[in-house]
């Protein structure tokens, strides 16, 4: 995540601002640090924010147990307490680390082969926009992708001139989509809950593509 673009996300419970702490740096990214705002506070975790709340939050706690015990050392007490506490629920580590290797292991093939890139990826986005929505029409626009999956979408309304583009999902496809879009410095990958988005009033031009109709409350999505 660049940090221009923290400037863009809030707290979705007090839709407050963010004080961006960061704790690794490659060029231009932020690729490890937190986001607070308050008593509240969210993980950067491979350049991307992980802004869930609820019991989201807790599985994304105990699923990157990993950057905990590296980073653990440089956190608030009130982080490393509730880190720390989300942790001691798992019962038993060696099955939920096996588990978690099947599960990346099997995100992995999926976003690197059965999603990869291709020549029709920019006709493909623009069919599923008409006629609403031109190519014309993104230039200069702050713009939202909702389950943005592998990026792909996102990097084409990039491509197309959005003054920055946005693209949220809740699952672990955020890692793969923040690969693709990383050169791209308009390009802002999250991950976020639908239903409790992290922004304020940001967005000129918001799509969802394939998403709404597998949400348990489509129109609330």
């Amino acid at each position: 995540m660049l940090k221009s673009h923290s400037r863009k996300l809030v707290d979705p419970l007090t839709k407050k601002r963010f004080r961006l702490r960061t704790l690794k740096q490659v060029g231009e990214h932020v690729m490890s640090g937190l986001l607070v705002s308050g008593g509240n506070w969210y993980p950067i975790i491979n350049g991307v924010p992980r802004i869930l709340t609820g019991s989201l939050r807790q599985v994304l706690l105990k699923n990157h147990y990993v950057f905990y015990w590296k980073y653990s050392s440089k956190f608030p007490k009130r982080v490393v307490k509730e880190w720390r506490e989300t942790l001691e629920q798992v019962i038993n580590w060696g099955e939920f680390v096996k588990h978690q290797k099947k599960t990346a292991d099997s995100f992995a093939f999926e976003w690197n082969n059965i999603y990869a890139g291709n020549d029709f990826e920019k006709n493909n986005f623009f069919h599923f926009l008409y006629p609403f929505t031109k190519e014309s029409d993104l230039k200069n626009k702050c713009v939202l992708g909702v389950g943005c999956g592998s990026g792909r979408f996102t990097r084409q309304a990039a491509l197309s001139g959005a003054k920055v583009s946005f693209g949220i999902d809740l699952g672990e496809s955020v890692e793969f989509a923040f690969k693709r879009t990383r050169r791209l410095s308009n390009v802002c990958i999250v991950q976020a809950d639908i239903y409790n988005l992290p922004f304020g009033r940001e967005f000129e031009i918001v799509y969802s593509i394939g998403v709404l109709h597998h949400l348990p409350k489509p129109r609330d999505g």
